[in-house]
């Protein structure tokens, strides 16, 4: 999940107010580039507040968050439960994309959300209702995937980010593979994303998120963190069981954007590798 998390109240405050001191102070950018010292098995020495990532320190991998994201989803061990209902709520918005140096992302305004589990019946006689709301913040693209299954990557990753009245984070992860059949919207921003950072607004058009999700809303469910800097943890992940379709050319267009990312020098991938469980459960629809 890119670092860019678009604020809509004062509760995100210091998940970028944390972001912005480091580029203030002259702390060298990170990236995705494994070759670069900046690049993932380095995240944690990059800045103090980056530690939670974990660094490479004399060829050993030093982990320090336990909780992180991504994993690999073992289809074998998952816990099979009844997982409350996972709804969408995507409005139509104005068409925004921006290219932030680390991902390719559309910032969404407030009035969209995901909602987990059923209004109570109890609703309109003002009774709490027992769903938890998270408002979409913003949506954004990796390749390859990060979450792999059973060890296998899908050719992107999409990630639609989201935040609750508290401020806690929950990111819906779609798979999609290359396939004849293309997703117009993806191709649509690849083709109008910036080469270089940046944001490109196409006057009168607009969007909807609800198109990047596939017909059955089934989902894995776990405990995770950002997968970029600062590795932010306890943010519930949602990833989707089906995956969707991406065209030859929104990927050889992804491909080609993310090797001209600052540090990337060609690079052409923008995925943090799998990290592991440690002992977390993941939870599947039964």
């Amino acid at each position: 999940m890119g670092k860019t998390l678009k604020t809509i109240t004062l509760l995100f405050v210091p998940i970028i107010s944390c972001c912005a001191f480091a580029a203030e102070s002259g702390t060298p950018s990170w990236n995705h580039n494994t070759g670069s010292s900046y690049g993932p098995a380095n995240w944690g020495t990059v800045a103090p507040q980056f530690a939670t990532c974990g660094s490479t320190v004399e060829n050993a991998f030093v982990e320090v968050g336990m909780r992180q994201t991504p994993v690999d989803i073992n289809t074998s061990t998952v816990t099979q439960t009844n997982l409350p209902a996972l709804t969408f709520q995507y409005q139509n918005v104005p068409f925004d994309v921006e290219n932030t140096g680390h991902v390719i992302e559309v910032p969404y305004p407030a009035g969209s959300f995901i909602r987990l589990g059923l209004p109570s019946p109890y609703g309109a006689l003002g009774w709490p209702q027992q769903t938890d709301e998270y408002q979409l913040l913003q949506f954004h693209f990796h390749v390859p995937s990060e979450h792999t299954i059973n060890g296998k990557q899908a050719d992107m990753e999409l990630h639609l980010v989201h935040a609750n009245q508290l401020g806690d984070l929950a990111v819906v992860g779609v798979l999609m593979n290359q396939s004849t059949v293309a997703n117009t919207l993806v191709d649509t921003i690849m083709a109008n994303s910036p080469a270089h950072e940046g944001d490109n607004s196409l006057e009168g058009q607009t969007l909807t998120a609800r198109q990047l999700l596939p017909d059955n809303l089934n989902y894995y469910m776990y405990s995770g963190s950002l997968t970029t800097p600062p590795c932010t943890e306890g943010v519930r992940w949602f990833v989707l069981t089906t995956p969707m379709p991406v065209s030859p050319f929104a990927l050889q267009q992804m491909h080609h954007l993310v090797g001209m990312f600052p540090g990337h020098d060609g690079f052409a991938n923008n995925n943090r590798p799998v990290v592991p469980l440690h002992g977390r459960t993941i939870l599947a629809n039964r």
